[in-house]
């Protein structure tokens, strides 16, 4: 090749620098979404990596008797060193080097991978990271990949990994050296280098600024004067919705920072959160996810309208969720007599009935009360019971947990969407809606937020095998989806548009809208490796869906508003007013100023 060869020994391929960099260099003429990793062990010898696939260590500088002396040090053989005698740089695989170095380069590469107790935790850094390659490097046999995949903490995990997502490989399958915990401790941040912008960029998105360093890319903020790590950097730039989720982030946050007091921060302090955990729109300018979100928001403009027109909403199909129910009461607060699932649906009855009684739309719920039916209360204290079942065929009591739920219902919205399809009715014209509370751990936050299904965050299939569905004509017929990267991409930018009027109606009728962050949200992020959609979006043919969460139940002044029957019923007044607008078929309700 002329600045450097591929050599065989012993059956194995050493490949020269010289080769390695060609070879990379004709991938990148190829793909522009290359990247290359490099990062020093020691003068002249570098751990490396190609999209987080190719692995290894390069070498420069194999004059004299440097491949000797070097080489010998890291090679598992040590006499191959003599192959690379001589030779301007060498690349050398991952699995070619002793285990010490082997763990040495993965973590350098890998810089949010630890090992502890449950074993070594593998974040990934690209798209299509494989677990075959991943066992490959970390136990040294591809094939424990079904181990890997069946282990209780990897729940959800498929063969191929995208860019942060996590997955455990058990300590059962280590040995030696990736066996060894890795350290646990507070690193000062290493002198800031912000990415060269223009000076007009240099700040972006609510005082963030981007740089990078060797632990990786990072957004910079300064924390100001009464603001906390907790609502003020973590529950606003990121996606993190869980407590124990935002806590975690903020103790890796705090770590990154050279903070070892969150409860000691003065203003002043620079925060460096790492670029995986930010909100999509929070993301520098020119970033690949941040590229697909403004993509997503032009195509949602695009789409604008193209629901059509419904007088009275005659033709629309509205298919309501109310969350929860059942043995799953969903959040409480006990002394205030407010259960979730109860709240939930007292707001889904008074859309029902307004719908009903004031519009031609068909109307759809997935849940009853056998006690109450679909009568609207006045209650402004709840009482437990678990009376409310599923409308599959036959009814489900909400007694196998949570997830079973959840499935149930995306297997019978489906069924709903495909007899009104046969019916004739145009797929934009059916909308589907699931109605929650949230409960949300710091009590300064409140307002509605409103969730999307994120094209990019959702699998092109999903089946549900348990026998346990098979018991319900929906989980017989409907337990497998499918979509195409079209169709979802569609789904958001529809769900989108009417989470924006729906969001807009909200505002109007006295409830408060969540403005710490983004009040329409296309994921959940649990962590900086794991994103999801909520089920009941994620698998559901209907095109336009959303989640909506009403009032923070663990803020007082929502509270409040949660025991009102009025408010309760602005909600609902809300949503049929962003119905009328979407579909332009009427005057919205006026109602006072916003809360």
């Amino acid at each position: 090749m002329g600045v450097g060869n591929v050599v065989k020994i012993r059956g194995r391929t050493v490949v020269a620098a010289g080769a390695f960099l060609l070879i990379l260099l004709s991938i990148a003429g190829t793909s522009a979404a290359v990247e290359v990793i490099r990062r020093a062990l020691e003068p002249g010898v570098f751990a490396m990596s190609r999209d987080g696939r190719a692995v290894g260590i390069e070498v420069r500088a194999l004059g004299g008797d440097a491949a000797r002396r070097v080489l010998s040090k890291y090679l598992a053989i040590e006499s191959e060193w003599v192959a690379y005698r001589g030779r301007v740089g060498a690349f050398i695989p991952l699995s070619h080097l002793k285990s010490e170095h082997r763990r040495t380069v993965l973590l350098t590469i890998f810089t949010g991978d630890i090992v502890d107790d449950r074993g070594w935790l593998h974040t990934a850094i690209a798209d299509e990271e494989t677990l075959w390659s991943i066992c490959t490097w970390i136990v040294g046999d591809g094939k424990a990949y079904k181990q890997v995949i069946n282990h209780s903490e990897n729940a959800g995990v498929e063969t191929t990994l995208r860019a942060g997502q996590r997955v455990l490989i058990p300590r059962s399958l280590l040995n030696g050296a990736m066996a060894r915990h890795t350290p646990v401790r507070i690193l000062e941040p290493e002198p800031v280098r912000i990415l060269e912008l223009e000076p007009e960029m240099a700040t972006l998105h609510d005082g963030l600024r981007y740089g990078s360093d060797g632990r990786g890319e990072y957004a910079l903020y300064t924390l100001k004067n009464g603001e906390s790590l907790y609502s003020s950097v973590v529950a606003r730039f990121t996606d993190i919705q869980n407590n124990e989720d935002i806590l975690d982030a903020c103790d890796l946050i705090a770590n990154r920072s050279g903070i070892p007091d969150m409860q000691d921060i003065d203003a002043g302090k620079k925060i460096y959160i790492p670029l995986e955990f930010l909100s999509d729109r929070y993301l520098p300018e020119g970033n690949p996810v941040r590229k697909r979100y403004e993509a997503a928001l032009i195509e949602a403009e695009r789409l604008r309208g193209g629901q059509g027109v419904s007088k009275d909403l005659s033709d629309v199909v509205v298919i309501l969720d109310p969350g929860h129910g059942g043995s799953d009461t969903g959040a409480t607060h006990i002394g205030s007599g407010l259960y979730e699932d109860e709240i939930n649906y007292d707001i889904v009855c008074r859309i029902r009935d307004l719908l009903r009684k004031n519009t031609g739309a068909k109307v759809y719920v997935t849940m009853v009360d056998r006690s109450s039916g679909y009568a609207v209360t006045n209650k402004t204290r709840f009482s437990y019971d678990r009376d409310e079942e599923l409308l599959t065929t036959p009814r489900h009591l909400n007694a196998d947990g949570a997830n079973v739920s959840a499935n149930l219902r995306w297997m019978l919205v489906n069924s709903i969407y495909d007899k009104e399809r046969k019916r004739g009715i145009d797929s934009r014209k059916i909308i589907f809606t699931s109605i929650h509370t949230d409960s949300l751990y710091n009590a300064q936050l409140r307002g509605a937020m409103i969730y999307i299904p994120g094209a990019k965050y959702r699998r092109s299939e999903e089946v549900r095998l348990d026998p346990l569905y098979a018991k319900y004509q929906e989980g017989r017929n409907y337990n497998r989806f499918t979509s195409s990267t079209s169709e979802r991409r569609l789904d958001e930018a529809l769900s989108r548009n009417f989470a924006t009027t729906l969001l807009d109606e909200l505002g109007k009728k006295r409830v408060k809208r969540h403005d710490n962050a983004d009040p329409i949200r296309s994921k959940i992020r649990r962590s900086r490796t794991s994103v999801f959609v909520p089920a009941v979006l994620r698998n559901t043919k209907v095109p336009t869906k959303v989640l909506l969460e009403t009032a923070n139940l663990k803020n007082a002044t929502d509270r409040k508003r949660l025991a009102d029957p009025w408010w309760r019923q602005q909600v609902a007044i809300a949503y049929v007013d962003a119905l009328k607008r979407y579909y332009g078929s009427g005057v919205p309700t006026k109602v006072a100023q916003t809360d």
